[in-house]
């Protein structure tokens, strides 16, 4: 199988956050930060554009805050949404992207999912994806996710 350093997914694997991240940042202590990610895949590239799916889930007592996603140096990764105005759909931005305390946020098709995009190597069926999310309580999150052909996608 073939690695590839790009942005998120998870295939039934539980990651919890590390201990020791310089990401996060001071509390008061009453705060337990523990993001779970699971259940994640990426799609093969079409074009430019990859896309990738999973469950967050915040098992800790605070709200906490994707700040960002390292693709490795492989491009870039974005959250995403998707809306409807009239007859026509299209993609925006997630700035923000919170999971509230003891909550979950399913990325998944038609809602709010990942973008890889800028990549020198387009992902492709058997690859692997290793991303790290960046969040403001729990700190740094790695992920590895398989790619998946669109005939593979569950």
């Amino acid at each position: 199988m073939k690695a590839v350093h790009l942005a998120i997914p998870v295939l039934a694997v539980a990651v919890t956050a590390c201990s020791g991240s310089s990401d996060r940042p001071a509390d008061d202590g009453t705060a337990t930060p523990t993001i779970d990610v699971s259940g994640g895949y990426a799609t093969e590239a079409v074009g430019p554009q990859s896309a990738f799916y999973f469950l967050l889930h915040n098992r800790g007592t605070v709200p906490d805050t994707l700040l960002r996603i390292d693709t490795g140096g492989n491009g870039t990764a974005m959250i995403h949404r998707t809306v409807t105005e009239g007859a026509m759909m299209h993609m925006e931005p997630i700035e923000r992207l919170v999971v509230r305390a003891g909550d979950s946020i399913a990325l998944a098709p038609g809602g709010p999912h990942g973008m890889l995009s800028g990549f020198d190597r387009a992902p492709s069926p058997g690859d692997t994806l290793h991303l790290t999310l960046h969040w403001a309580r729990a700190g740094s999150v790695g992920v590895s996710v398989p790619v998946l052909s669109y005939a593979d996608v569950p």
